[in-house]
């Protein structure tokens, strides 16, 4: 697989996060983690016994955390 920058060294982020690796990317805790997710506020994926966040939606619930506090700011 290429990468799509053709940049060498370089490694793609990956479709899906585990719990951890979600957790540590937005700066919360795992359980916090689990709350959004169960809230609905943080969709997430099963496949087999193991639960994964997509990087898209990651980048969704943040981009929605910034127009919201925007938009309670005037802004």
């Amino acid at each position: 697989m290429t990468n799509s920058n053709n940049s060498p060294g370089l490694r793609e982020r990956p479709l899906l996060h585990n719990v951890l690796d979600a957790a540590d990317r937005l700066g919360i805790s795992k359980w916090t983690l689990y709350e959004l997710m169960h809230q609905g506020l943080l969709p997430s994926v099963k496949i087999q016994s193991r639960r994964f966040i997509a990087d898209v939606d990651l980048e969704a619930y943040v981009e929605r955390l910034r127009i919201e506090a925007g938009d309670r700011h005037g802004l």
